[in-house]
């Protein structure tokens, strides 16, 4: 195996997570994570108590009545203290050795791992067979058209994210695919780690409806891919909770 061995710094932006940021924190801290780490909840223009739930735990939990997306995981990465950023959504959850084996599968299948930005595929936390293939679907996408992966989480060098600005905060959809398309076009290798999957919330799909939700995504994907950034500044992004 390739030597990387990298700090980690856990990043997971929070806007009203208070039913959910539990179960997220507690994944992590269950990963028995080989690297020093650490996790830093971004709560960004929280009207609940997401905060005060986080500090009950040995994590970083920061503030700011600002709120968005991207703002969020822009904040907590200006926070982060080591040289290599996980971004985990507040609704998505880890099996036990997962970040260790995302870092392996970095070492073993990327060339220069100075210069790298991974994306991992996910699965829905519920939902029939309907949810499961339009999961799987995504995910098949995600792997030939490199771009972010239903999974919620994002892998990359801090030196890449700082290089490239960090996240567009005026996007108000797509900000991710955005982020690795920008990654690649700066000299980052794109992996896609199939396995183990991150488990995530189906609530946009209860919200909005399956079909919906699929074809916004793509939509958002394709213009991306396609430059076309102004297709998706004008967009409402719709906060589901």
């Amino acid at each position: 195996m390739k030597s990387f061995t990298p700090s980690l710094s856990i990043i997971i932006p929070a806007h009203n997570e208070s039913s959910a940021i539990t179960k997220t924190i507690v994944s992590i801290l269950n990963n028995k994570i080989d690297l020093p780490y650490e996790i830093i909840i971004a709560c960004n223009g929280c009207t609940d108590n997401t905060a005060d739930i986080a500090k009950n735990y040995p994590i970083k939990v920061i503030e700011s009545t600002k709120s968005g997306m991207s703002f969020g995981k822009n904040f907590g990465a200006k926070e982060a203290s080591n040289e290599f950023f996980v971004f985990i959504d507040a609704d998505t959850t880890l099996k036990e050795g997962s970040i260790n084996k995302y870092i392996e599968q970095i070492a073993i299948k990327t060339k220069n791992h100075e210069k790298v930005i991974g994306t991992v595929a996910g699965a829905p936390e519920k939902g029939g067979i309907i949810v499961k293939i339009c999961f799987r679907i995504a995910n098949f996408i995600t792997a030939r058209n490199k771009v972010h992966a239903p999974g919620g989480v994002m892998l990359m060098n801090r030196k890449i994210f700082e290089d490239i600005g960090g996240f567009n905060e005026t996007l108000p959809q797509g900000t991710s695919t955005d982020l690795i398309l920008r990654a690649i076009e700066s000299g980052a290798e794109y992996i896609c780690i199939n396995r183990p999957r991150a488990t995530t919330s189906i609530r946009r799909f209860e919200k909005r409806g399956i079909i919906l939700q699929m074809l916004d995504w793509r939509k958002n994907h394709k213009h991306m891919l396609q430059g076309n950034h102004k297709k998706l500044e004008n967009k409402d992004y719709k906060v589901i909770r």
